[in-house]
């Protein structure tokens, strides 16, 4: 692939502006790619399986990992795995998650089944 590829769920037109009153979008970057959700009551789901929205091809992430899911004005991940997910935020410690949920905020970095600082890929969460 030579460029980093966007893909959309739920589509609309190119060149729309976002207005003050709009929820927020969630949009999530792995592997060179941009995933931008504008369902605003669907969720994302990464794991090893070829359907989920996200997939880590690692033997250290399940099926079914995690999800990414909006419920009322936030977004909420919740870990489905046995070997957990690590959560970033910029200038905060790490935090371990193994079948429980998290608030995501504006931007963190979720990595797999392992801390950030050794995990191969590492996807970026963020709002806009």
């Amino acid at each position: 692939m030579t460029g980093a590829r966007k893909f959309v769920c739920n589509p609309v037109r190119a060149g729309r502006t976002v207005a003050k009153n709009e929820p927020l979008v969630p949009r999530l970057r792995y592997g060179g790619r941009e995933i931008v959700c504008r369902r605003h009551d669907g969720s994302i789901t990464r794991g090893r399986d070829p359907a989920s929205g996200v997939v880590v091809n690692d033997a250290r992430v399940s099926r079914h990992h995690c999800t990414i899911e909006r419920r009322q004005d936030k977004f909420v991940l919740t870990d489905r795995s046995t070997n957990g997910a690590y959560i970033t935020a910029e200038g905060s410690a790490e935090i371990f998650l193994r079948r429980e949920e998290l608030f995501l905020g504006k931007r963190r970095w979720i990595a797999f089944g392992q801390p950030r600082a050794e995990a191969q890929g590492v996807v970026e969460y963020f709002c806009s």
